[in-house]
């Protein structure tokens, strides 16, 4: 496939990468991606200091390691990941052994017999994946609330560790889909009500 010399321009010379004032009364955010995602006391399991939560994650604003599996390999392995909110949604409560996580319906879980499968088609007969291979019973408790939501953005592997119970050590974690790759817009409108200038950022495969 040939790309134009515009496009072939861009990628060696980028321009209108990065973000805009927030402060600014004239300029607007919007976010693509991340449909589906987890409550923010949600647990995410990290190499460094066992676990970490989505809202502290995002909170930091960096690029920081999780845990993540190989599915090809079949292998834990050690990525780069940087924590999303994108705005308030309506989740439902799910009993994962003895804890109660919030999500999106349509988040999906990885299972030893069926890949992924989305956690509002799972039942208790199927096996959710942890690191030692520990089954995890998954019961829809059927409470919902809207609240603000969170996902990682992982690389290559595209997903990451969620921990269900921090009694045990942190393999005790289940995998779960990224939600895919996200664009960020920034746009500042003048009074004219044109486009003065845009910034973008993305995160993903």
């Amino acid at each position: 496939m040939a790309y134009s010399e515009k496009v072939l321009d861009h990628y060696n010379e980028p321009r209108n990468v990065g973000s805009l004032d927030k402060k600014d009364p004239n300029v607007g955010t919007g976010l693509v991606g991340a449909p589906e995602c987890f409550g923010g006391g949600t647990l995410i399991s990290v190499p460094d200091k066992k676990h970490i939560t989505m809202e502290e994650a995002f909170e930091e604003g960096r690029v920081f390691p999780v845990w993540s599996f190989n599915i090809k390999e079949k292998k834990f392995e050690i990525k780069n990941a940087r924590a999303i909110c994108s705005g308030r949604k309506l989740m439902h409560s799910i009993k994962i052994n003895n804890s109660v996580i919030w999500v999106t319906p349509e988040h999906e879980f990885y299972t030893i017999e069926n890949g992924y499968v989305k956690n509002s088609e799972i039942d208790p007969s199927i096996s959710i994946r942890s690191f030692i291979g520990q089954n995890h019973r998954m019961e829809i408790i059927g409470e919902t609330k809207e609240d603000l939501c969170y996902t990682l953005q992982v690389e290559e592997n595209n997903n990451y560790v969620v921990i269900t119970d921090i009694g045990l050590n942190n393999e005790s974690g289940i995998v779960v889909r990224n939600c895919g790759d996200v664009m960020k817009l920034d746009i500042k409108v003048g009074e004219d009500n044109r486009i003065e200038d845009a910034k973008f950022k993305t995160f993903g495969c």
